[in-house]
């Protein structure tokens, strides 16, 4: 149904350990942690059905 999902975080260190752990379950990894051209981070987590993405805001405020 989605191609793929992204989920915005203040503390993606934090996040990427919690989804590190919830998604081995899964068999599903995480890709290297990126920076993106203006220095925000991601991490990408591909499956056969998707991908699940962790970033900071794209719109550079916080995540609420």
């Amino acid at each position: 149904m989605f191609s793929h999902v992204m989920i915005g975080t203040n503390d993606i260190e934090k996040a990427k350990a919690f989804y590190d752990s919830v998604l081995a379950t899964l068999d599903i990894r995480p890709g290297p942690l990126e920076a993106l051209q203006d220095g925000r981070l991601r991490v990408l987590y591909r499956a056969s059905g998707g991908v699940f993405a962790l970033t900071q805001p794209l719109d550079c405020r916080p995540a609420s």
